[in-house]
């Protein structure tokens, strides 16, 4: 298997999980939790599966465990769960594939794309493939982009691309004519569609019309979406902890503005509101299948 070499700077981790870089130094120092090769400039270089760890972690952290603690669990974690290390390489793997498809769009060549993505297909299911594949291939040109590493007409060619066969593969989703019409899109400042993109192919296997929208919208234009749409449910998701209170906001405003609205939150960064008594708790999808579905048949019986 070829070697997963590092491509995130400090400034784009600390993006992507929501942790200030001297917090990350310091995790590092302290713990050695990972430890990330250096470039030429002796700027750390960041893995996948580096970013992932740390997702974990601050997960782990926002739910009230010390990161002391979150380590602790992640060590034993690794050393006793005899699936992780399989699951581990299917990511890999998964992640491999990904990279490819990125490195052939931001040389503009569809049809070496297509096929990339056709053996994803024989390989992997289309959830893994979403989510995993396409899913992380757009947070990686975002990335790449914020970080001058991709020219603006690269980012413009692999997004236009990869939302292109999101859009198809949940086209393929048959829709049941009696469930209401729903939106799916990031909370302001989100990048990561990763989660949005497993809850809106739960929604679609369950029959809902989705119209799924994802990352990079100003909140302003939301408004506009939903008058040319008419939703019943608009779905935000929020994996980043600096960016709930912003989408928290938005929920607010969107259902004292839209009567007839319901709307949900989903994602990490928000999950720790399920255990408390609070304003918005009621927000909160959950974190499984069987919370979500409880969720949505609570709110479709107030339509």
């Amino acid at each position: 298997m070829a070697e997963i070499q590092g491509k995130y700077n400090i400034k784009a981790v600390s993006k992507l999980i929501g942790v200030q870089p001297g917090t990350l130094r310091a995790w590092e120092r302290r713990y050695q939790i990972i430890s990330p090769k250096r470039n030429e400039a002796g700027y750390r270089l960041y893995t996948e599966d580096h970013v992932k760890m740390l997702k974990w972690l601050v997960n782990k952290v926002n739910q009230g465990i010390s990161i002391s603690q979150a380590i602790k669990l992640l060590d034993e974690f690794e050393l006793n769960n005899d699936d992780y290390f399989e699951e581990r390489s299917d990511l890999n793997r998964l992640e491999i594939i990904s990279d490819q498809l990125l490195q052939t769009l931001t040389h503009f060549n569809e049809r070496n794309a297509r096929e990339i993505l056709h053996h994803a297909y024989s390989l992997y299911s289309l959830d893994q493939v979403l989510v995993d594949v396409l899913g992380r291939g757009l947070l990686n040109v975002r990335s790449q982009c914020e970080n001058n590493i991709l020219l603006s007409e690269q980012e413009q060619f692999a997004s236009t691309f990869i939302r292109s066969q999101i859009s198809a593969a949940l086209y393929t989703l048959p829709v049941n004519s009696i469930f209401p019409k729903v939106i799916s899109v990031c909370g302001p400042e989100e990048i990561d569609e990763s989660e949005l993109l497993s809850f809106t192919l739960f929604l679609k296997r369950s029959g809902y019309d989705v119209v799924y929208v994802g990352s990079s919208i100003p909140t302003d234009n939301i408004s506009i979406i939903l008058e040319k749409t008419c939703p019943s449910f608009v779905f935000l998701s929020c994996t980043l902890q600096k960016n709930v209170s912003q989408t928290l906001k938005l929920a607010q405003n969107l259902n004292e503005k839209y009567r007839d609205l319901s709307v949900g939150i989903r994602g990490q960064a928000v999950e720790y509101l399920l255990q408390e008594k609070n304003e918005h708790r009621h927000l909160i999808l959950g974190k499984t299948k069987y919370e979500w579905q409880n969720w949505l048949q609570l709110y479709q019986k107030q339509l």
